[in-house]
């Protein structure tokens, strides 16, 4: 084979999910944040197209409503996420001594 060698490494190692899982945490939430920016920014443009129009108001508040619990939603479910991985990761070290943290 011309010399080439490789070497597989496991990724499923107790760490490895760990780490993993953070990553992704915060790759929705770098994701995501800027999407939930856009939507409240729509939602307040649509509240203000609606120049006086009460029916107008009353769809825009009903999406304002809507954005604002998804984003609270998505912030708490991002701490939630944030806040078990840490825990895990915390107290990982202490059951498999050397092995290294996030």
């Amino acid at each position: 084979m011309n010399g080439v060698s490789f070497t597989l490494h496991d990724p499923l190692t107790q760490t490895g999910i760990f780490c993993m899982i953070k990553g992704f945490i915060g790759g929705v939430y770098l994701i995501g944040t800027p999407i939930a920016a856009l939507w409240l920014i729509i939602a307040g443009f649509l509240l203000v197209k609606a120049r006086g129009n009460s029916e107008g108001i009353a769809r825009a508040r009903e999406n304002l409503w809507k954005v604002v619990i998804g984003v609270v939603l998505f912030m708490s479910s991002w701490l939630l996420g944030v806040t078990i991985v840490n825990t895990i990761s915390q107290i990982i070290p202490g059951i498999f001594p050397g092995t290294p943290s996030c």
